[in-house]
């Protein structure tokens, strides 16, 4: 057992508010499905640089010594 649960978690406004959240986050995703990515979503991606170089386990794994 991780502790306590919160008062709030068992209560109706609780469980409207995440299915709310949860309806819009879908509406986003449908919205995206049909008319590609927001536009100023497009525009923070970064530009193309060519082929990335393969990650190493020295990338994943803070104490590897060697690859």
């Amino acid at each position: 057992m991780t502790g306590p649960i919160p008062p709030h978690f068992g209560t109706v406004e609780y469980w409207e508010g995440e299915t709310r959240d949860l309806e819009e986050q879908l509406e986003v995703i449908r919205r995206e499905d049909e008319t590609g990515p927001a536009m100023a979503e497009v525009a923070d991606l970064p530009a193309e640089s060519g082929p990335e170089e393969p990650l190493s386990n020295s990338d994943y794994f803070w104490d590897w010594d060697s690859d």
